[in-house]
């Protein structure tokens, strides 16, 4: 067997292998060990096609690898999430509501973000009780419909909240207990 094949090859086994890898950083780096392989099968073999390919996903797989590098630096950096909510508080806007008022309603557009300060909310839809340091509501944020559960206030609560435009201010009213 020729010194091209084995390389061509051994490329060829890299690539197969990134069909069973789970995880990005791996998958890069298989990709990198097989542009490098194909890189020299094809500039042994004289297969412009196939070196021009390589040649251009090499920088591509590259960088890529560099980027999951620096997500994965920050997430191990990141603050705490108090820190993280610390830091938000600011650029959220604080309302009370009263018990037995709906937060929101099922089906209503899913376009803020919600921090309890205080107080309970029910999610009723899902039978469950949020509390004090409870963010509410991201999810629908970011689901396709953008539609959220309904949230209902047990007992007196107050709230920050955030919108995606970027909104900032303060809304502050009176929390009353009324009795449903």
């Amino acid at each position: 067997m020729a010194y091209g094949d084995i390389i061509g090859y051994l490329a060829s086994a890299l690539v197969f292998a990134t069909f069973y890898v789970r995880t990005m950083m791996p998958l890069r780096m298989l990709a990198i060990g097989s542009n490098i392989a194909f890189i020299a099968y094809a500039a042994s073999e004289g297969l412009t096609p196939v070196l021009v390919l390589h040649l251009v996903l090499l920088p591509v797989n590259l960088t890529r690898l560099h980027e999951i590098k620096k997500l994965l630096a920050f997430t191990r950096s990141a603050p705490a999430r108090d820190e993280f909510i610390e830091a938000m508080l600011p650029f959220m806007r604080q309302s009370s509501i009263r018990k037995g008022e709906y937060l929101f309603r099922k089906g209503d557009h899913a376009g803020h973000m919600y921090y309890l300060m205080e107080g309970t909310l029910q999610l009723i839809e899902i039978d469950r009780t949020v509390s004090k340091g409870a963010i509410i509501s991201e999810i629908g944020m970011f689901s396709p419909s953008r539609e959220r559960t309904a949230a209902r206030k047990l007992c007196p609560c107050r709230r920050r909240e955030r919108c995606p435009c970027g909104s900032t201010g303060t809304l502050t009213a009176a929390s009353k207990g009324a009795a449903q």
